[in-house]
């Protein structure tokens, strides 16, 4: 006997906002992101592993094959979202986002700093500079602050 809500429609939406359809039937059935069915259906074969499929107007409800881009990783999906940023942005797509100041500017000027999550952060180095100067205060005591902190810290006063 079954119990439960029964499903009358062909797709759910997830808590992440995908659009999950039923494939098969009865035990069998499995739930799959409609978004990976029909870049896998365009394709011609599962998607690789590590495969991620991306939304070029980000909307996940758009599932039209002219808006999905297969990407090989996950690298290389943050990256499409960084650029799209950028360009919705300033109009540039070649632009990064400064991670302690929030503004934009050309990677040229700025640094770049490996994430723990498979990507990357840029930055000015002034802005970390501003941003840890508090954190270099505290932990160290009076006397071993350089001199030119002290000088910048009376002047100031």
């Amino acid at each position: 006997m079954r119990t439960g809500r029964p499903r009358t429609k062909e797709f759910y939406v997830s808590l992440k906002g995908y659009k999950i359809i039923r494939l098969g039937k009865g035990q069998a059935a499995k739930h799959v992101p409609q978004h990976v069915f029909v870049a896998e259906q365009a394709l011609g074969k599962p998607l690789p592993h590590g495969a991620q499929v991306h939304h070029v107007d980000l909307n996940k409800g758009n599932n039209a094959n002219a808006n999905l881009v297969i990407c090989q990783d996950q690298l290389y999906h943050k990256l499409l979202h960084l650029r799209t940023e950028a360009l919705w942005e300033t109009g540039d797509q070649h632009k990064r986002r400064c991670g302690f100041c929030g503004e934009f500017d050309s990677p040229i000027h700025m640094s770049v700093l490996k994430t723990s999550k498979k990507g990357f952060k840029y930055y000015h180095r002034i802005c970390k500079a501003d941003h840890e100067l508090p954190r270099i205060l505290r932990e160290r005591p009076y006397k071993e602050r350089p001199s030119r902190w002290l000088k910048n810290a009376h002047s100031s006063m």
